[in-house]
């Protein structure tokens, strides 16, 4: 089977033993649907179907009206689902990201609904059963991956991702670790880079040059709201 990624790729017809492979519009490389357009909305698709499928057999295979139980039963089970990869194909418009968002609010209605807790908006659910938002996790997981990227512990070619730029001079919101594009990207550009730069441009030159175990304990203990830039300038 043969998968081709954008438009100018070559197409040339391979052959095994005179047979033609035949054209395949996506793949599954390591768990990640890899489509020829180089977009993960079929990829989303798949793991947002299985995700509400095993909400709704957590809610057939549990009676309990303890919010608790649903809360591990959905970060154990359902959460996993949506977050392998993300690195590779987090969401790059609303509407991806909101589909991906409605499975946490679906699940946390019904448990309201199931532990007969006076319904409230979608923020407040989640904060009352501490769960964080979906997007926040995969910026987190951005962080990681681009602070292992920066220290070594993974081994590409990161030159037309990012390349170190540190101020001339020392300032509070800098440190030896500041990165930049290496060229300027469209708006509409979206990879683990862009999406957690200015974020991690900000972070305090103590942060940044922990070790990994230390920098993921840090990191995950951090509130949502810590992730604007006035707040990570204090970390």
């Amino acid at each position: 089977m043969v998968e081709r990624y954008g438009n100018l790729s070559p197409r040339a017809q391979y052959l095994i033993n005179g047979t033609p492979l035949s054209v395949s519009p996506s793949i599954k490389d390591l768990g990640v649907l890899m489509q020829s357009s180089l977009k993960f909305n079929d990829h989303i698709s798949r793991i947002v179907s299985k995700a509400r499928a095993k909400v709704n057999l957590i809610f057939k295979c549990f009676f309990s009206t303890e919010p608790g139980l649903y809360s591990r039963a959905f970060s154990t089970f359902v959460r996993p689902l949506l977050e392998y990869g993300s690195v590779v194909w987090s969401p790059h418009t609303v509407t991806l990201a909101n589909h991906i968002k409605g499975v946490q609010r679906n699940f946390s209605k019904r448990l309201f609904i199931r532990c007969r807790i006076p319904y409230s908006l979608y923020p407040d659910r989640i904060a009352q059963l501490s769960l964080p938002t979906l997007e926040h996790r995969r910026l987190i997981s951005d962080i990681l991956f681009l602070h292992k990227s920066i220290h070594g512990f993974y081994s590409y070619d990161r030159t037309n991702l990012f390349k170190l730029s540190p101020l001339a001079r020392s300032l509070r919101r800098s440190h030896s670790l500041r990165i930049v594009l290496p060229y300027s990207l469209p708006k509409s550009h979206s990879n683990f880079v862009t999406r957690a730069i200015d974020r991690w441009n900000v972070l305090s030159a103590e942060f940044v040059h922990s070790s990994p175990s230390n920098f993921r304990s840090h990191i995950l203990s951090l509130p949502s709201i810590s992730f604007t830039s006035d707040s990570l300038l204090r970390l």
